[in-house]
């Protein structure tokens, strides 16, 4: 909106909202069931705190799951995959695998994203609770 300005705490938290980087740096991404839909943000499925839940896009119904920090990385006997680490949240944004390599659902964009910016979303994502 023309007028408003919206301050960000971290380059990660900038990222999660609007998927720019604060260098002005466009976040983009393929794949992804969404692919030609423009601009995404993580916000848009996961929410403002990574809870996560159902979301309509294009008329299709998301379930985005819960990427707070606690429920990435604790042990859920649910979960078909060991729990998620740095380096497998980087893995899961940027070629869309879980933690035991196996491919996200449909709907994840895989992020092209500069080394520095995913160090920084990945410390933003550390703050979800």
């Amino acid at each position: 909106m023309t007028g408003t300005s919206t301050t960000y705490a971290s380059n990660g938290e900038r990222i999660y909202f609007t998927a720019v980087s604060s260098s002005g740096t466009p976040i983009s991404y393929s794949g992804g069931f969404f692919s030609g839909m423009g601009r995404l943000t993580c916000a848009m499925c996961h929410g403002p705190g990574g809870h996560g839940g159902s979301t309509t896009m294009m008329g299709a119904i998301v379930q985005a799951p819960d990427i707070t920090w606690p429920a990435l990385t604790g042990a859920d006997p649910d979960m078909e995959h060991p729990p998620y680490t740095d380096q497998t949240v980087r893995a899961a944004i940027t070629d869309g695998v879980d933690p035991g390599g196996q491919p996200l659902d449909q709907t994840m964009p895989r992020w092209t994203i500069a080394p520095n910016d995913l160090d920084d979303l990945v410390s933003y994502l550390k703050t979800l609770q």
